[in-house]
This record gives C-alpha cells, sequence and structure tokens, in this order.
C-alpha cells in the first residue's frame, strides 16, 4: 500500500481512547453521554443521538421516514 497523507491525531487521543476502552462501555456511558450533550447545547437541538456508523445513521433515518 502507498501511503498518500497522514491523519492529523491529538497527540492525547491514545490515552483518551484507552479511557474508553477500559470502561468497558465502547457503545454507550459517560463519554457518549457527554458528546451528545455538547452537541445539544452546539446545535441547539435536544433530539440529537450519535450512532456507531454511517450506515447505522442512513438505515435510522430510513426507518423514521417511513414510519411518518
Amino acid at each position: 500500500m502507498i501511503p498518500l497523507f497522514k491523519v492529523a491525531m491529538n497527540p492525547t487521543a491514545d490515552k483518551a481512547v484507552g479511557k474508553v476502552l477500559s470502561s468497558g462501555f465502547i457503545g454507550q456511558g459517560e463519554v457518549v453521554e457527554k458528546f451528545e450533550l455538547d452537541l445539544k447545547i452546539c446545535f441547539n437541538n435536544p433530539y440529537i443521538v450519535t450512532v456507531n456508523s454511517g450506515t447505522s445513521a442512513l438505515t435510522l433515518a430510513l426507518r423514521i421516514i417511513k414510519d411518518k
């Protein structure tokens, strides 16, 4: 493989990821709840939810549209 570029990464990212992985809550937990709360405040919208992938987001969006 020919590397085209190196992804920029915060120097403290490995510590943050390690903390989340060792917490046992990789899909939901304190960090996710804080992130969602920050998004709600940033976008001034109480109806924000995060998902694990773009595919999950699209599936959720299609199911919401289908049910209306």
